[in-house]
């Protein structure tokens, strides 16, 4: 069940309680409507986010006015006709598609088109795990960014890099070494590609974050450039509490220009991806059903496409929005992807969580995660599989299967494992 909120009235957390639906302790406080909390933005001082913040103080004086500055240009121009409350908690605005962030603090005029064919070796849309409608016709929800929620990770930048801050940065791809509290299992090629697909074992493991664990998550990565250098278009399922406020897995996106270093985000938090009307698909939403290890099996089929000026995201055979190139500052992904990687990535502190069924790749199917039907869009438009190599940096916490034909699943490979101690 969904609750809405229309502009003038005030939606209260204990109506979910009342409903018998589940709320985060951070929901408990009145919802304010759209209109009151974007002119709220500009009367909030660092004393008034204190106790919604880490030990109760106040944020630093400049990473406050940082972060205002932001939300006041990601905001401004935006009208917003329904507010949801979700089941989690999670306070969702329904934006219009022509006053999307993306659009305006990228200067663009208009959306592109959708490319005028489907994803190639797409699966039916039909047959791809569902996700909750929120918002009328006209609009996509957008998780509220408010100024607590960006500045519980420290700063506006560290809200947006992949992992929290304190964490360290994350592994740049084409190395292979673990980097510390980041865990992977996963598998590459070096080759030049316009895109790829892969249909994705789809669960939803548990985050103990009273043990430190942070997340999990099952994705591939479309890869150009090195070191610093490196630029990624990356999409699949992830499990974050800590950024979604919620504890169920949901559809992400994720791009950086220059290494992780000054670029780079989550879904729409930067305003780096543009969503497309045409689409009934959202990211950081979570998914209706799971797989279960052993039973009930659930996949997502998604990828990336590279055309005429964009990365478009695909999910089964529809398109759901899209990178623009010049995001890439004219670096190699404006060109084409030169390596290709799938697989999982953990982050935990001493522990580290269970990647995708949590059973190690050699169970096999139906206990172990999986990629199957892996295609890539080569440098000569041609549909091909790929031709992986697997890495396992961290065997006794997860694993990989070789790839190669998998009977009635085309080319992939399983993966996954517990998670642990000794990662």
């Amino acid at each position: 069940m969904l609750r809405s909120l229309r502009p003038g009235v005030f939606l209260h957390g204990l109506v979910g309680a009342l409903c018998g639906m589940p709320l985060l302790a951070r929901a408990a406080s009145p919802v304010l409507p759209f209109a009151d909390f974007v002119a709220q933005l500009n009367t909030l001082r660092p004393a008034d986010l204190a106790a919604d913040l880490p030990r109760h103080t106040p944020p630093d004086a400049a990473a406050f006015e940082t972060t205002r500055d932001y939300l006041v240009k990601y905001y401004g121009g935006m009208s917003v006709r329904q507010t949801v409350l979700d089941t989690d908690g999670r306070v969702l605005d329904c934006v219009r598609y022509d006053q999307q962030p993306a659009l305006r603090l990228q200067g663009l005029t208009a959306i592109l088109p959708p490319p005028p064919f489907a994803p190639p070796g797409a699966h039916p849309s039909a047959n791809q795990p569902r996700q909750r409608a929120v918002c009328d016709a006209g609009t996509f929800p957008i998780q509220r960014l408010t100024m607590a929620r960006v500045l519980r990770a420290g700063s506006l930048r560290d809200f947006f890099r992949k992992e929290p801050a304190s964490l360290g940065q994350t592994r740049l791809p084409g190395t292979t070494a673990p980097d510390y509290r980041h865990t992977y299992s996963f598998a590459y090629e070096y080759t030049h590609s316009f895109g790829g697909q892969t249909t994705e074992s789809l669960y939803s493991p548990p985050i103990h974050e009273n043990k430190d664990e942070i997340f999990s998550l099952e994705q591939q990565w479309y890869i150009g450039g090195r070191g610093q250098n490196t630029q990624t278009a990356e999409t699949g399922w992830q499990t974050y509490p800590e950024l979604y406020n919620t504890k169920k897995s949901v559809l992400f996106a994720y791009y950086t220009a220059d290494g992780y270093n000054l670029t780079g985000c989550y879904n729409y938090d930067c305003a780096a991806f543009v969503q497309l009307p045409t689409s009934s698909v959202t990211l950081g939403a979570p998914f209706i059903s799971y797989s279960v290890a052993g039973g009930q099996q659930v996949a997502l089929t998604i990828g990336y496409t590279l055309y005429q000026g964009a990365w478009y995201l695909s999910f089964g055979d529809n398109w759901v929005g899209y990178y623009p190139v010049a995001l890439y500052n004219g670096g190699q992904l404006s060109r084409f992807a030169t390596l290709f990687e799938a697989g999982t990535e953990t982050v935990g502190d001493v522990i580290w969580p269970q990647a995708a069924s949590g059973r190690f790749a050699a169970r096999g199917y139906p206990l172990a995660g999986y990629q199957f039907d892996m295609l890539l869009f080569d440098a000569a438009g041609r549909v091909r599989e790929p031709s992986l190599t697997a890495v396992d940096p961290s065997p006794s916490c997860y694993t990989t299967t070789t790839p190669g034909q998998i009977v009635n699943r085309g080319y992939g490979f399983f993966l996954g494992g517990p998670g642990g101690t000794t990662c």
